[in-house]
């Protein structure tokens, strides 16, 4: 568990002892797990992947990422296709704001997601009141409403994690760098055959990733909390 959340939930489990008798079930409610997801800007290695991608043997890689950046589109994943423009005049009470995944941890290693715009991984983000306007003057010490996690769904996604630090190969070492400049990252084998090496491996991540907030009423009843 990410140290600073469960700093976070301890504050508000001990919060409910002082404050609404519903705290820290709004707590638990509106927490995800995200620790897997690594949030600090990185270059995206294009290169280095598309070199392994192209010198690949295992065509299993290549038939995953072929089916999951065609078939699945997070964007319109919840449309209604079937409704008319205009029908229907309705207020969001609980935003989905999605947060996209480009990296993760594995390992305790950096991998990096292949064709992150195309393969689309992304989930939702919860938490704070409801957004319609009785939602924050009615919250009492007797009942609140507010957004929590309501879907999930499974999604696997393909991830790729170098071999070795990627500042290193950025360095234009003799592992990344022909004499051209170009990536040739190749050794002689017996016969003075070129035998390929990857810059790094690919791996299938099977993720339960939040999808919807929904609005939730929460009272007190005999010190008790219930949800609505």
């Amino acid at each position: 568990m990410n140290p600073l959340r469960a700093l976070l939930f301890l504050a508000a489990v001990i919060a409910s002892t002082y404050g609404h008798c519903y705290d820290a079930q709004v707590a638990s409610d509106q927490y995800y797990d995200d620790s897997f997801v690594c949030t600090t800007p990185l270059s995206y290695p294009a290169e280095l992947i598309e070199s392994d991608l192209n010198n690949l043997q295992n065509l299993e890689v290549l038939y995953f990422l072929d089916t999951a950046t065609s078939c699945f589109n997070e964007t319109d994943y919840f449309t209604n296709r079937y409704a008319s423009p205009g029908e229907y005049i309705y207020q969001c009470v609980c935003p989905s704001p999605r947060k996209r995944i480009e990296a993760v941890y594995l390992n305790k290693e950096i991998c990096h997601v292949v064709y992150p715009e195309r393969q689309d991984i992304q989930y939702a983000q919860c938490g704070g009141h409801c957004t319609f306007d009785y939602a924050t003057k009615i919250a009492t010490a007797s009942r609140g409403y507010f957004c929590a996690y309501q879907s999930y769904v499974q999604r696997e996604f393909m991830v790729w994690c170098p071999n070795v630090p990627l500042d290193v190969l950025a360095a234009g070492g003799s592992h990344a760098s022909g004499s051209g400049g170009h990536l040739a990252h190749a050794r002689a084998a017996a016969g003075g055959a070129q035998v390929y090496q990857p810059f790094g491996s690919f791996h299938r991540v099977s993720k339960a990733l939040p999808t919807l907030c929904s609005c939730r009423g929460y009272f007190c009843d005999n010190h008790n909390a219930l949800i609505h």
